[in-house]
């Protein structure tokens, strides 16, 4: 079948059913790993390169705190 940029409608497939994803699954996986990385940069910040850095840590909590805001987006969007 050649390349063609125009498709009559009547050769045109039928669309695809939407996805069945809410995007949630990613935003926990995400948001876990933030909350890992901030455990990390608290236990160990000698060797996380945080000594006396609080970029890091505002870096990780930060993550966390949008990772949450996500979730919340994610539990009241339509669908």
């Amino acid at each position: 079948m050649p390349l063609r940029l125009w498709i009559r409608d009547r050769d045109r497939r039928p669309d695809p059913a939407p996805a069945d994803a809410t995007g949630r699954r990613a935003v926990v996986i995400g948001t876990a790993a933030w909350a890992a990385a901030t455990v990390a940069v608290l236990a160990f910040p000698g060797v996380t390169g945080a000594d006396g850095d609080p970029a890091v840590i505002v870096t990780c909590g930060v993550g966390v705190a949008l990772g949450l805001i996500g979730l919340v987006y994610t539990s009241r969007r339509p669908g």
